[in-house]
């Protein structure tokens, strides 16, 4: 009698970039658990992207982003799926026209004052295996005038992908 086992796994790296653009969730309006990754934004829009104005800094590699209208108070959402990776290490670059405050998971990560100037953090020990969620408040100061929001989300992963145990008698 003979098995015949066949194991096939590949491991390899590669760096990713959520950036903000036009794909992002967006409302003015401040929901109860909003930031949190069970919340439902599926009645929300998408964010307006290239944002209309602003007068601060652009992430770069990113594209600056707001919602429709002068809002003071604009909240964006991100869904990312790490099932089939394992994040190494991950930094957010953020910038705002005027204010912001950042969430992963629910959990507030960031928040400051950020004209003209972009800020790093590191985030890693943030996500979870599975599904995550970055939301960041956008807050103008001036009444009646467009803000924007930036923000490049790097993570570098290992992917591991598996297609099992075959065997044969």
């Amino acid at each position: 009698m003979s098995v015949l086992v066949l194991v096939h796994r590949v491991v390899y790296a590669q760096q990713m970039s959520i950036i903000s653009d036009g794909t992002w969730r967006a409302s003015t309006i401040l929901y109860n658990n909003w930031q949190d990754i069970n919340f439902d934004d599926s009645n929300w829009g998408f964010s307006v992207s290239p944002a209309p104005n602003g007068i601060t800094t652009v992430v770069s590699g990113s594209r600056s982003m707001w919602v429709n209208g002068i809002p003071p108070n604009a909240y964006f959402r991100k869904k990312i799926d790490l099932t089939s990776v394992m994040v190494k290490k991950t930094t957010l670059e953020i910038s705002a026209d005027n204010e912001y405050r950042v969430y992963i998971n629910g959990k507030l990560v960031a928040a400051d004052v950020a004209l003209w100037t972009t800020k790093t953090y590191d985030v890693e020990g943030f996500l979870e295996c599975g599904e995550n969620v970055i939301a960041i408040h956008g807050i103008e100061w001036i009444p009646s005038t467009p803000s924007l929001v930036s923000c490049r989300w790097r993570l570098d992963t290992v992917h591991r992908t598996r297609t099992g145990i075959i065997a044969a008698h």
